[in-house]
């Protein structure tokens, strides 16, 4: 946890407060965690978003999510990780989950999201690659 000092300074109002924030890196293991246990094409999104945009890093945002893995008691293996975002990226409800949400000059493509996500940061959990689906 970092903190931030934010202020506001108009004609309404005048003060400050020192807000906790999350490391971004933090809230990637977070939301890695989220790819793997739910089926939200939002997190895929995210994720996508923070690989391209921000500066980040993946061994340390896989280290977070190897604590909140672990404090779930499972950390799953690379191959199981493969496994079920491959599970997802055929599943319409995982994939139409973002479509709304994502503003029509982004040019988002789930596969190359899985893709960037998948070399950036699943390939560095323990394990094999996933051997299923024709690979």
């Amino acid at each position: 946890v970092i903190r931030r000092t934010f202020a506001i300074d108009n004609p309404w109002f005048r003060g400050s407060a020192e807000l906790p924030l999350y490391h971004p890196d933090e809230l990637l293991g977070a939301k890695m965690r989220a790819l793997y246990q739910r089926k939200k094409g939002r997190d895929l999104y995210d994720l996508w978003h923070a690989l391209r945009c921000a500066k980040v890093d993946p061994m340390r945002i896989m280290e977070c999510f190897r604590r909140y893995m672990e404090r779930d008691g499972a950390i799953p293996s690379r191959a199981e990780f493969e496994a079920n975002l491959a599970g997802k990226l055929s599943d319409e409800a995982f994939l139409e989950d973002i479509r709304l949400l994502i503003p029509a000059a982004v040019d988002y493509d789930p596969a190359s999201a899985a893709a960037l996500v998948q070399d950036s940061l699943i390939s560095k959990l323990p394990g094999d690659p996933w051997r299923g689906s024709g690979r």
